[in-house]
């Protein structure tokens, strides 16, 4: 008889604290809403260019973070040395910007703008915020770190110019900068060669 009255009050007390829980009063439901991390990638500034590169098969996806202390990037221009055949065979899109692929001399120039919209459509303007994260993602469709760029292509990007630029930011290097460069670096090569013979 004992133990039969222990089991009902044991499970009035058990039925009165689920009750209580399931209150409708502040404080029990829990909800967590959280922004996406930028674990050691890059934050860039609008008109300050930086750099990023293609891995060694040509493609690769690269993550910046947009300075957190504004402005938002409302257009991005990527430049990198060399052409193809035609601007046709440049493949580019964004799910913020529209992008056109124009050639500078010996540069390919790649100009992501905003989204201009039709008043009858209802549309953002697109763009990336500050503290947005973002991605350059340079792999041929369906491929994971594997695209046409060729390996270790360098690029150079700056944000928020007004208009697409008709001169390009970067150049190669002139003939005559590149022998200074390896005249130089034998010269060190034979120094440290001849010191070696000394010692």
């Amino acid at each position: 008889m004992f133990k039969s009255r222990l089991l009902w009050l044991c499970c009035f007390i058990v039925f009165c604290l689920a009750s209580l829980h399931a209150d409708t009063l502040p404080g029990d439901p829990t909800m967590v809403v959280n922004d996406p991390t930028c674990d050691g990638c890059q934050v860039v500034n609008a008109l300050t260019p930086f750099t990023f590169s293609s891995n060694a098969s040509g493609g690769g996806t690269t993550v910046f973070q947009v300075n957190p202390n504004g402005p938002g990037f409302f257009s991005l221009d990527i430049e990198t040395l060399g052409t193809f055949p035609s601007t046709d065979f440049v493949n580019c899109s964004s799910n913020e910007f529209n992008c056109t692929v124009s050639f500078l001399g010996d540069v390919t120039d790649i100009f992501f703008t905003q989204r201009t919209c039709d008043l009858a459509l209802e549309c953002s303007p697109g763009g990336f915020p500050a503290g947005d994260v973002f991605s350059v993602d340079l792999d041929d469709p369906g491929t994971v770190d594997v695209g046409g760029w060729g390996p270790n292509r360098e690029f150079s990007a700056i944000a928020n110019l007004t208009t697409a630029p008709t001169d390009p930011r970067i150049s190669a290097p002139e003939p005559s900068t590149l022998f200074l460069l390896g005249t130089g670096a034998a010269a060190l090569a034979a120094r440290k060669r001849l010191k070696s013979r000394k010692v």
